[in-house]
């Protein structure tokens, strides 16, 4: 705003450039306002601003989203950095106790290592896992064999009827013999040149015919008479 001179107030003139002046003279602008709010968290108090109580408001609720999301994240971690202490603490008792039992009873441990109470009953279950799988081998190198000989043809088509299977078992146990492919030929061929093993008829004869047929029948079609009764094992040959 213009000042006027009282020295010049006398003239006409000055009075009137002082009045446009005054007018003409623009109002002074208003100062922006800045809305404030203090907010308290976890990590200390925060301050937030907006140019509007609107936008304080969103900015406030945006804070506090924030800390809320940073916050559960912290417990989260904290309770699994916890929960991965507590299983290792466990763990490492697990296997202390674990090494106190091998130094004192190493057996025990060992079967209660592997899920059985008891040695005993631990050996009772390898005894019998090793006896499937052995039982398993047998078989399927006998069906192997019967494939590789169901040639008639040939001289040495072996014919797989029971009696046979259990004569060529009953000759494998009697010399402690594993049932490989080896021993198995062996065997056959041992009978073979015996006489012990039964020949295939020319007529088509079905299993339950054989068990029917007269003893004498059963030795021509053998080429001879068995040395000796033979058990069934229940092995697949």
């Amino acid at each position: 705003m213009a000042v006027i001179d009282p020295e010049t107030l006398g003239s006409a003139e000055a009075v009137k450039a002082a009045y446009l002046a005054q007018v003409n003279t623009p109002p002074p602008a208003d100062e922006p306002t800045t809305f404030r709010r203090v907010v308290d968290t976890s990590a200390g108090p925060v301050t937030v601003e907006g140019d509007s109580m609107e936008e304080l408001l969103d900015n406030v609720a945006a804070l506090a989203s924030h800390v809320e999301t940073t916050e559960v994240a912290a417990v989260k971690t904290a309770q699994t950095e916890a929960e991965r202490r507590a299983a290792e603490q466990a763990t490492a008792d697990s296997e202390f106790v674990l090494a106190q039992k091998f130094m004192s009873n190493p057996s025990q441990a060992t079967a209660e290592a592997l899920g059985f109470s008891d040695i005993a009953s631990a050996r009772a279950a390898l005894a019998k896992l090793r006896q499937s799988e052995g039982e398993a081998s047998a078989n399927q190198q006998a069906e192997e064999y019967v494939a590789a000989h169901s040639d008639e043809s040939k001289p040495d088509f072996y014919w797989p009827t029971p009696v046979n299977g259990q004569r060529v078992q009953a000759l494998m146990r009697t010399y402690g013999l594993s049932c490989d492919a080896k021993n198995i030929s062996r065997c056959v061929e041992e009978l073979r040149s015996q006489g012990l093993l039964l020949s295939k008829p020319a007529a088509e004869v079905s299993e339950a015919d054989l068990y029917k047929m007269p003893l004498e029948d059963l030795r021509k079609a053998a080429g001879g008479a068995p040395k000796a009764d033979v058990p069934n094992t229940g092995w697949d040959f």
